[in-house]
């Protein structure tokens, strides 16, 4: 199982572009009015604009990534489908019954 570095792509690149953009407009205001807390919120939109990835988003089950299967586009789901796919497999599941067999006589 490969490890990834990111959660599923929620985020579009229309909706990419408009986080980054308004990241950076907060960016930029908070630091022209010297308001610290308008630089820390603006780092949201960039993260998640820069990201592809939107934690709210994906509480909600919700993606503007137009991905509509939520197993697609996602490493996670990919490896959890290929460890499925080979649980499922009847010779598969023989052999894993086989092991357990095995640690039971063992034990």
């Amino acid at each position: 199982m490969s490890k990834c570095c990111c959660k599923c792509k929620n985020v579009g690149s229309k909706d990419k572009a408009f986080r980054i953009f308004a990241g950076f407009l907060i960016m930029a205001y908070g630091i022209y009015f010297n308001n610290a807390m308008l630089v820390g919120i603006s780092f949201i939109p960039l993260l998640t604009g820069l990201f592809n990835f939107c934690p709210i988003y994906a509480m909600l089950n919700c993606s503007t990534s137009g991905i509509t299967n939520e197993n697609e586009g996602c490493c996670l789901n990919e490896d959890n489908k290929n460890n499925n796919d080979a649980n499922n497999n009847p010779q598969n599941q023989s052999e894993a019954q086989n092991k357990d067999n095995d640690q039971n006589r063992a034990a």
